[in-house]
């Protein structure tokens, strides 16, 4: 065990359920932005501390995004997962007026700091939960990925981990105020690019604009073909980058725009037939491709934790998670639930911040969730 690693103390229920500070502010003080070898530093500190809790541990280096894999060895049952990320988005530290985003402070009863909500609480939630269990010989696992936040970039590398593990249930713990979300869209980033003719500013009809070409295909959004699911929603699409032009004198010949648009099918034909419907687009490329994810909440299981902590919404939360790329490797009944302290309104945010009497009930049901 590090010196400078937070200590457990594993005497009773209660040590394991209330320790939950400090090792989530040493977690918060760790600069994890996606795409950081910081990262595997805070999975490391994690190893250390579910190593001390009597887990079977191991961070998998393998490949370009690792992950770390924790477990109970002391049952043979199926157990309860955990899944979490480490990064968080970059800190934007000149927009918080609160606190230092990797220097957690507590007041009125909320610690600031990035990461809070997104998602280390329910991170160190699971952690808790997977000590608690091995101190009373029940299943349970934790997954804790990398770059969640670049489009679930880490998840395919514990695809292979999860698949060898048959879960009995899938405990997604991103925040949502502590209800249970039963799935959530998924998502298809569109790089498009229309095609035009250059000539000179002054001279317009000369050439043809790219820029005004994707316009039209902006000023149109609202005749795109959207989906609709009977539990997941209507789809949306939103521009949210774009580039073009390369002098204030010159008209451009092209134009490239990125949409984020999310899915409640998995067929997105008809949206890249819509995108090269339209005169001048000359190229439509799907850059990322993640799947809509939903549990049937007629699982013993999922009914059981709808029962105790209350739906979220409609059921669904509005952004993805690893889910959509690990949901193949789960079987079939076991229910993927997404529940996590943090309130969504916050994440992303400058002056993040958790609640931390839900973060210490989190621990508290995550602890009580594995003798399910």
């Amino acid at each position: 065990m590090k010196d400078n690693c937070s200590m457990l103390n594993t005497n009773s229920d209660n040590d394991i359920e209330n320790q939950w500070e400090s090792i989530f502010k040493e977690l918060i003080s760790i600069n994890t932005i996606s795409g950081s070898a910081t990262q595997e530093q805070a999975l490391r500190v994690i190893a250390d501390w579910l190593t001390q809790a009597n887990c079977s541990v191991r961070v998998d280096r393998k490949t370009k995004f690792p992950f770390l894999y924790a477990h109970t060895s002391n049952s043979q049952a199926r157990p309860v997962l955990f899944l979490a990320h480490i990064d968080t988005v970059p800190l934007n530290q000149e927009a918080w007026s609160i606190a230092e985003p990797t220097k957690p402070v507590e007041i009125d009863g909320k610690i600031y700091g990035r990461g809070t909500s997104d998602m280390k609480s329910g991170l160190v939630a699971g952690m808790i939960a997977l000590a608690y269990a091995a101190s009373h010989s029940r299943s349970a696992a934790l997954i804790v990925t990398c770059d969640e936040e670049l489009g679930c970039l880490g998840a395919p590398s514990a695809f292979k981990t999860l698949s060898e593990l048959q879960p009995k249930i899938v405990i997604v713990a991103e925040s949502t105020n502590m209800k249970a979300a039963l799935g959530h869209r998924g998502a298809a980033w569109f790089s498009i690019t229309s095609k035009g003719k250059s000539a000179h500013a002054s001279s317009p009809q000369l050439g043809s604009n790219a820029i005004c070409s994707m316009s039209k295909v902006i000023a149109s959004l609202d005749s795109a073909p959207y989906q609709i699911d009977q539990y997941l929603g209507k789809e949306t699409l939103s521009p949210d980058l774009i580039n073009s032009g390369i002098a204030n004198n010159i008209v451009p010949d092209c134009c490239k725009a990125i949409f984020d648009y999310r899915i409640v099918k998995e067929n997105i034909a008809p949206m890249q037939d819509w995108f090269t419907s339209f005169r001048g687009i000359s190229e439509v490329q799907t850059i990322l491709r993640l799947n809509p994810v939903w549990t049937n909440p007629k699982l013993p299981l999922a009914h059981a934790l709808i029962e105790r902590f209350g739906l979220f919404g409609n059921g669904t939360v509005p952004y993805f998670t690893d889910a959509s790329i690990l949901e193949p490797a789960t079987p079939k009944d076991c229910p993927i639930i997404v529940l996590g302290p943090g309130n969504p309104s916050v994440v992303h945010a400058a002056d993040e911040f958790v609640e931390s009497e839900q973060l210490s009930r989190a621990c508290q049901a995550f602890s009580s969730i594995v003798a399910l």
